[in-house]
């Protein structure tokens, strides 16, 4: 009984994932994509983008609402040249800034 108790707890640890994990996941693979590809995540779920400037170093900055009800604000640093996406950002602690994951 022991052991079955032990194995089940171990295997509910390595299963587990911090609450925002999975949206740094997701946005992690955001970095490359062209900011027009169908898979670009505002383009697929259709972000309402916030506000977009110039940074100093030549790149944009395009702010888009995300997460939970559209309460969380993402912004993606994208190369004007090639118009795909180098960077991201996201307030860590805002917990907006999730994507529910399937429960089995």
């Amino acid at each position: 009984m022991f052991r079955l108790v032990l194995l089940t707890l171990l295997v509910c640890g390595c299963a587990w994932q911090p609450r925002g994990d999975n949206f740094r996941q997701v946005m992690e693979r955001q970095v490359g994509k062209h900011v027009d590809d169908p898979d670009f995540y505002p383009v697929l779920y259709r972000l309402r983008q916030v506000d977009s400037k110039a940074l100093p170093n030549g790149r944009r900055q395009e702010r888009y609402l995300a997460g939970y009800q559209g309460k969380c604000e993402v912004v993606f640093e994208v190369d004007p040249a090639s118009r795909t996406v180098v960077g991201w950002q996201a307030d860590p602690r805002d917990s907006d800034c999730v994507i529910p994951t399937r429960q089995p």
